[in-house]
């Protein structure tokens, strides 16, 4: 008779236990039993140092302690002689007490104690008088907290008590953030729908989480030394930015706003947000004796294959509001202006996005409480920052041609814009044609504007405003298309291009709201030669000098042009200038000319002698009129190189540019005057 074979019990949660010297003296064992408990413990006291290691529980990294002494409760009744290595369940309890050098190492994370209990059931620990330092692979250092006390709540989850926290290695850091409780954590975070290729789950397809390090502290005091200068009740943020929260401090005193204080903010650090990859988000608080508390924010983000579709794209959004108590600064005649309200504020956001095939869509999204918002509190924007605009944009770009479509509308009732709704343009550069004897370039655009002057200012008697001649209210469609013809040959070292272009172009309404066809032509001859002489022995770090190219350009260009119809009855709906120039011109007539602009100094006569609006490409076509002019020009370049000794690049150090036209027919194209002269140095 054949009995059963008895099953084999598998365990597959099992913890194994090894103990190893410390140094090279054997450790010292005493063991004994502890029939005060249910169930009995075995207990085992350890002393001469000992390195004990504990794994094998699926899902449980390492556990790596050393310490001069240890102090192991195990139930009793499966663990009576002690070994050097144990295997047991996970279940099964398993205490240990350690004291004297105390070193703990699990993951990522590296603690030190004087004394520390340790529940390797239950993965939880006291430490006292305890630093903890954890590596950070985005800084490529560690982080260090150091604590009267800390507590292990669960595999990756710390409490330090009476704690701080700092990026510093020095045993006494310069920098450090005090606080009462701080609690260091693992958090599984998964990849945004814009931050472009991650790690797939193989099984689901989906991205994979990522594991930072997070921290989290209440009752904050950075301080510098042992100096504190900044208080913050709560900090959340990932370890790597562990810095306090205030990116940006800035203190002054003027006559247009007093006293100031204006601070910018890590908006992510301060609320205890994940910061999504590629992006940045920061508050603003500013205070202002003269004109009270303004708040804000801004941020930026970058990032590819948004909503899983393949591209790239980055934009920002701008936010800020105050209730201004004060009045406006804005120059020598405008000293006092009252704004037309007192809660003052502007939004502006942008975005630009590149897809396969040459696409790209552009959004921009701006509004402005009144005119002269910007010009005071944002004075820099307003002078060379672009126009602030609300417009959807689609282009694709391929080889020579290309193709868009805009749409735009007016939000701020100031400015001098025009509604496309919508505008279509389609460019054709440089196609050879007969055997590339001659090159066609080609732009036609058709669209649907709506064209409408900008308001007067709110206290116009304060703030002088004259409308803009050739901005009417006007509307309707606007069309044009203009081809040229080049054959560019060389004689010698010159390069001489004879050309001809044709333009046809209608507005549905003027500026007296009537229909206008224009035909216009031009007919020319241009030519350049160039020379360079190279001296690679020029070097001087004060100039930032790594040899020296000087390249000098002659170039000519006449031209003959006829127009149907002069520029005088054509409404201007595509801008050739910004809102500070606009805004300019708008006071320039009253305040210098006494009401009346002479036609010298009117912008579009400026443009049309100086050829602005001749190109194919230009956008502001409507610039062109009768016209036969020489211009001629000679360009100097000193270039130099710069930059890693790998990645060299060339940039121009000096450029002159000493430029002259002359006018055949003066009195009708120059105002009577034969010459024009310009010169340009940077």
């Amino acid at each position: 008779e054949l009995s059963p074979i008895p099953e084999q019990e598998i365990v597959t949660d099992f913890r194994r236990i090894r103990l190893f010297p410390r140094s090279a003296v054997p450790y010292n064992v005493q063991s004994f039993p502890s029939t005060h408990t249910v169930p009995p413990e075995q207990i085992w006291v350890i002393t001469g140092g000992v390195n004990l290691l504990i794994d094998g529980v699926e899902g449980l990294e390492m556990v790596d302690m050393s310490a001069d002494r240890i102090i192991i409760w195990t139930d009793g009744r499966n663990t009576q002689n002690f070994n050097s290595e144990i295997r047991q369940s996970k279940e099964t309890p398993f205490e240990i007490y350690l004291e004297g050098n105390i070193e703990i190492r699990q993951g990522t994370y590296f603690l030190k104690a004087n004394r520390a209990f340790y529940d390797a059931r239950e993965e939880r620990a006291v430490m006292l008088d305890a630093e903890l330092k954890t590596r950070l692979p985005e800084l490529g250092e560690d982080i260090r907290v150091r604590a009267s006390q800390i507590r292990q709540l669960s595999k990756g989850a710390y409490l330090a008590q009476n704690a701080w926290a700092t990026g510093s290695q020095f045993g006494k850091p310069g920098y450090k953030i005090q606080s009462s409780d701080v609690f260091i954590e693992d958090r599984y975070t998964t990849p945004w729908l814009g931050s472009g290729s991650a790690e797939l789950d193989p099984i689901t397809g989906q991205p994979m989480p990522e594991k930072r390090a997070w921290l989290t502290s209440s009752n904050n005091t950075f301080e510098i030394g042992n100096v504190p200068l900044f208080y913050l009740p709560y900090v959340s943020s990932p370890a790597e930015d562990i810095y306090f929260p205030i990116t940006g401090l800035r203190f002054g005193n003027d006559r247009i706003f007093g006293f100031q204080v204006e601070t910018e903010w890590d908006m992510f650090k301060l609320l205890g947000l994940e910061r999504p990859e590629g992006t940045k988000w920061e508050g603003q608080v500013d205070y202002y004796s003269y004109r009270g508390v303004g708040i804000g924010q801004s941020g930026n983000y970058q990032g590819a294959n948004l909503f899983g579709f393949d591209n790239i794209f980055s934009g920002n959004a701008e936010a800020f509001y105050i209730h201004d108590s004060g009045t406006d600064n804005l120059g020598l005649d405008r000293r006092d202006l009252v704004p037309s309200t007192k809660d003052r504020y502007f939004l502006n956001h942008q975005h630009r996005q590149t897809s396969p095939f040459g696409m790209t869509l552009s959004s921009e999204a701006g509004l402005f409480s009144d005119r002269n918002f910007q010009q005071e509190y944002f004075q820099s924007d307003f002078n060379n920052r672009k126009d602030v605009e609300t417009l959807l944009h689609l282009k694709q770009q391929q080889d020579n041609w290309s193709w868009s479509v805009i749409g735009r509308t007016k939000l701020n009732g100031y400015e001098n814009t025009t509604d496309w709704l919508p505008k279509a343009d389609l460019f054709l550069l440089g196609e050879p044609l007969f055997g590339n004897l001659v090159n066609w370039t080609s732009h036609s655009s058709v669209g649907y504007g709506k064209l409408k002057p900008g308001s007067a200012p709110y206290n116009p008697q304060q703030d002088v405003f004259t409308p803009l001649p050739f901005i009417a209210d006007s509307q309707g469609l606007v069309a044009m298309t203009r081809n040229q013809l080049e054959a560019p040959f060389n004689l010698g070292p010159v390069i001489l291009t004879p050309y001809v272009m044709g333009e046809a172009a209608y507005w549905e309404q003027g500026l007296q709201q009537q229909q206008i066809d224009r035909l216009y032509g031009s007919a020319g001859l241009r030519g350049s030669i160039m020379a360079e002489r190279i001296f690679p022995d020029v070097y001087n770090p004060y100039f930032n000098l790594n040899g020296l190219a000087h390249k000098m350009v002659l170039e000519a260009d006449y031209s003959f042009s006829d127009a149907s119809e002069n520029l005088s009855g054509i409404a201007q709906y595509n801008e050739f200038d910004d809102n500070a120039q606009e805004m300019f011109r708008e006071r320039l007539v009253i305040n210098t000319f006494g009401g009346v602009l002479p036609p010298q100094f009117d912008p579009r006569f400026y443009a049309v002698r100086t050829g602005a609006g001749r190109g194919v490409t230009d956008p502001y076509y409507e610039l062109v009129d009768d016209q036969q002019v020489l211009r001629m020009a000679w360009r100097h370049r000193l270039q130099t190189k710069t930059g890693p000794p790998d990645r060299m690049r060339t940039k121009d150090w000096m450029t002159l540019d000493l430029e002259a036209s002359y006018f055949p027919d003066a009195d009708r194209d120059n105002f009577g005057e034969d010459f024009d002269i310009e010169i340009g140095i940077t």
